[in-house]
């Protein structure tokens, strides 16, 4: 008898342990965790391209495998302080750099008798824009499906710059040479070597609210939409040009504005995204 009362004794002392252990946690049958708990860390990656690589996979599109970044790429990260409290950060990379070619005649081989000589000129246009944002997140949810909201405030900063080379050159017998003119780079005699815009500094603060679903442990897809106020203020850029003068070329360095003199800017700010989250 004592036997049986000992044993019905640690079945329910284990019971009780057991119920402790899973109070307001979601568990897989193997006793795993799907949720984040406190002290986990979170990454998340942009789910675009993976939902267009699986969406390609029913029509006749041609499908490569996905690829992240093209130019922007955005690490996210966050840290649990408990299961519904997590403070959250990432970084944006924008860059973007692209170049025209266009074909003109070689003025001096054409000169020298050679009608079918070529060279060509060339505009290359590049910019670069971090940003740094961080924000507390709280969730709340059923199950595996889980809705987050919060805000965050970020800063960024921002240049640019476009560049120009030119096949045929100034001199004292071509004072007028054969150019292409891509955007009003060339003009009276006189063409843009290259031009910076004003270093731009900003900064937002938005609201976020989301919703993930775990589809695995620790795993999950999640989409995000986020407004907010931001502002920018651009400093003078610097545009310098060249032209031929009697009996040289002289180089021309004047400042310029983007923003009548840097005045700063606001403007309402709207995001949006669908993202693969992962938590360890």
């Amino acid at each position: 008898m004592k036997k049986i009362i000992f044993a019905a004794a640690m079945v329910v002392a284990g019971s009780i342990a057991f119920a402790q252990k899973n109070d307001g946690a979601l568990l897989t049958k193997n006793g795993h965790a799907i949720l984040p708990e406190a002290g986990d860390y979170g990454l998340s990656v942009d789910a675009s391209p993976i939902l267009k690589y699986m969406g390609n996979m029913f029509n006749t599109s041609t499908n490569n495998a996905p690829t992240f970044g093209s130019g922007s790429y955005t690490i996210r990260g966050k840290y649990f302080l408990s299961e519904k409290i997590a403070i959250r950060a990432s970084l944006v990379l924008n860059l973007a750099s692209s170049t025209q070619k266009y074909t003109i005649g070689d003025d001096a081989a054409i000169t020298a008798g050679d009608a079918n000589a070529r060279t060509f000129d060339s505009y290359t246009q590049s910019g670069t824009n971090i940003g740094l944002n961080f924000g507390y997140e709280f969730r709340r949810g059923y199950r595996r499906l889980q809705g987050f909201y919060g805000a965050e405030i970020g800063i960024a900063i921002s240049s640019g710059k476009d560049a120009y080379k030119y096949g045929n050159s100034f001199s004292s017998t071509n004072t007028n040479p054969t150019t292409h003119n891509f955007n009003g780079n060339y003009y009276g005699g006189t063409r843009t070597l290259k031009s910076t815009n004003g270093v731009g500094f900003g900064g937002v603060v938005s609201g976020f609210v989301g919703v993930e679903y775990f589809f695995a442990p620790k795993m999950s897809f999640g989409g995000e939409l986020s407004l907010g106020l931001s502002a920018e203020t651009v400093g003078a850029g610097k545009t310098t040009t060249e032209k031929w003068d009697n009996s040289s070329v002289v180089e021309t360095t004047l400042k310029s504005y983007n923003k009548a003199g840097g005045d700063i800017s606001f403007a309402v700010a709207p995001q949006g995204g669908i993202f693969l989250n992962f938590y360890f």
